[in-house]
Parts: C-alpha cells; structure tokens; sequence
C-alpha cells in the first residue's frame, strides 16, 4: 500500500474557519462531516487528505478477494477509493469508451495532485486531468497527462508495447501539437518556444527547439537543457560533464563550466557551481553571485 499521509480536518475557531471533520463510526468506519451534516458516509476503511486547504480527499474501501493457482490460495488486497470535495461531490471521469468511472484503484500512481491546478487520475491504467473542481478537462486516455508552464498545453505519454515511454504535447482541444514520440518536452512560455528530446529514441536523431508557430528555430545532437528566444543551453556528459551555450543569431558555441544550470531570463540563467548561485548573461559571460537574504 502507498505511503500517503493520513491527516484530520479540523475546526479552526480562532481564524472563523470550518473544514470537514473526519469520523469514525461504532463499526469501525470513516466518514466526513461539515458543519454539523454529513457530506460522506462513514463507509471507508480509511480517508487520506489530499491537501493542506482541506478540499479533496480519497476515501477508499478495503477489498479482498482469493483465488486459487496451482501450489497454494493467493489473497488479494485492493483499496477502492472515490475521490470526494469538502462538499461531498463525487469525481467521476467519462473515459474515452463513454463509460463513466467513479471507483478508483489505490496505487502509488494513483494521486498526482497538483496543488496549484489541475490533476491526474486514473481509470484502467490510462491517465485523464480533471480541475479542482472535478470538472473533466481531457477525455482521451493516456499512460501520463499533466500541465506545462503554459496553461493551454499539456504534455501526455504514452507507452509501446514493450512499455517503451514516449511524450508529446496537445493543447485544451486535446489535439496534438507534437506526436508522443520523444524522450522529454518542454515548454519555455515566456520565450513562446517547446522543446523536444529524442534521447534514446534512435541514433543520430537531433533534440530540437521549435516556436509556438511549430517553426523549428534549432536543431542539435547534443542534449538540449534549455532554450531561450536568442541562446540554447545544451548539456554535455561524456567524457565529463559540462554545458555549451550557443548563441542562435550568430551560432557561436562556449562551454560553461556548472553544476546546474536554470532558466531565469531571455539572456540571463541561474548557475550553481558547488554549494554557490550566480546569475550568468548569456550574451556577456559576466556572472554575479546570488547573495543570501
């Protein structure tokens, strides 16, 4: 069973805030209450609080089940969990075969709740994203669906059927942008530009840079770290580990010597070289360190 922690909603009088109560029954079951009215039954085994502001939790009931092979009885336990609101809705995802899908299996998969916005669930081990509001948001199943910086594009995986992983992007509409045929996407939403890896994929295929028109703007064997609208940052690993900084307008490559490297403007990154930050201009080499408030 997954580590999740179980945490208790709680009446908080001093700040005039109420969130819902977890209670156990006389036989030994949990249900939720708020304000006095009973928003879930008390029938689950367990109840894991999904975030700190009280809203979603998953309740979910012990089954066990036995069968027989050919040496010995094998006993099966599964949780069966609903994910449910501070007001007691029920989620329920429609699945791309139009069945509608309440019940949910526990696993370590199961939860990835974005607490800043939507989410992931899943159903028959494809992935569907729903809003905090149990509002349904992409209804083609996926191994993998998730948000990216930009809030109308999600990447999505999906799996060959030798579990080989792939990704790719789609928008709202859940069309696709780019196929799930890379290693990595990103996207850089301040510089309007998606960034794809095809590490592993075949030889010789090229990571690539392309602008929010699918233009492709770079193109490089090396690994692409990050990509602005004028530099490509590119991260080397054999025979030692560095990074190459190329300057798109007049393609000049140098090396930058990091142990980290993150995006932090159109010409400036944020470096870490041992245990110290700096703030590195692409465009000059200058880098000032980033002192400790």
């Amino acid at each position: 069973m997954p580590r999740l922690t179980l945490l208790f909603w709680m009446f908080i009088p001093f700040l005039g805030i109420t969130q819902p109560i977890v209670f156990k029954s006389k036989d030994g079951r949990y249900g939720m209450s708020n304000n006095g009215k009973v928003i879930a039954p008390a029938i689950y085994d367990t109840i894991y609080m999904l975030d700190e502001a009280g809203t979603i939790c998953l309740g979910c009931q012990l089954k066990v089940s036995s069968g027989n092979n050919k040496l010995f009885k094998v006993t099966t336990k599964n949780y069966l969990c609903n994910y449910r609101t501070s007001k007691g809705e029920i989620l329920r995802i429609k699945t791309e075969t139009n069945d509608t899908n309440s019940v949910f299996t526990l696993s370590k998969n199961t939860v990835t709740i974005n607490l800043n916005g939507p989410f992931a669930v899943a159903v028959h081990n494809k992935k569907y994203l729903v809003d905090r509001n149990f509002r349904q948001i992409t209804f083609k199943g996926h191994y993998d669906v998730g948000v990216t910086e930009d809030p109308n594009v999600f990447y999505v995986e999906d799996v060959n059927e030798v579990e080989n992983r792939f990704s790719g992007l789609i928008d709202k509409s859940e069309k696709l942008i780019f196929p799930t045929k890379y290693s990595g996407v990103h996207v850089n939403v301040k510089d309007s530009l998606y960034i794809l890896c095809s590490a592993g994929i075949k030889n010789g295929a090229e990571d690539e840079v392309y602008d929010y028109n699918k233009r492709k703007i770079f193109g490089s064997l090396k690994h692409i770290h990050l990509a602005t609208q004028q530099f490509v940052v590119m991260e080397v690993f054999e025979p030692t580990e560095y990074f190459v900084i190329a300057n798109r307008s007049n393609r000049v490559e140098k090396k930058l010597e990091a142990d980290e490297v993150v995006y932090y403007s159109e010409e400036e990154i944020r470096i870490r070289i041992k245990n110290t930050w700096y703030i590195y201009n692409m465009a000059s080499g200058e880098k000032k360190q980033i002192r400790k408030k």
